[in-house]
């Protein structure tokens, strides 16, 4: 029958090796035949060793679990950590990077505006060029049918 039972890291259980000692003393001791009860003692005391034996070994197997879940809880926050950091450092260039690309897009689009303005004051200019050249045509045409027909061109 296996038995846990509450332990401490400051508990003054006595070490397995001496356990074991005892437990050995105790069997000798059980082996004498000259006294029954003695030998009834003996064999008490032998399980109840054997139960102290049981009971240290499942300490200290509950000690060495409970020390590699803390060293694995200790690493698997390290390892948490550094992830966070890293996540965080790429979201602050990737900011950064916006921040860049949304001053371009501004510079862009006020670039944008400053041009069509340019091209829609060079077409007006254009186009009153062209007007005035057709007015000009149109003058000239009006004076030359006014003049009478040559008969030598």
């Amino acid at each position: 029958m296996i038995v846990f039972h509450k332990f401490s890291e400051t508990s003054e259980e006595p070490e397995p090796a001496e356990i074991k000692a005892r437990t050995v003393d105790a069997k000798q001791a059980g082996s004498d035949d000259t006294n029954r009860d003695a030998v009834a003692g003996g064999k008490q005391q032998a399980e109840a060793l054997e139960e102290e034996i049981e009971e240290a070994r499942q300490r200290e197997h509950l000690e060495r679990t409970a020390s590699t879940l803390r060293h694995k809880l200790r690493k698997d926050e390290e390892s948490r950590y550094a992830e966070n950091l890293r996540i965080m450092h790429e979201n602050v260039l990737l900011l950064t990077e916006i921040n860049i690309l949304r001053k371009d897009f501004q510079a862009s689009k006020i670039r944008t505006q400053r041009l069509l303005g340019a091209v829609k004051r060079s077409d007006i200019d254009m186009r009153a060029d062209s007007v005035l050249a057709l007015e000009d045509a149109v003058k000239e045409f009006r004076a030359d049918s006014r003049k009478p027909p040559c008969l030598k061109c």
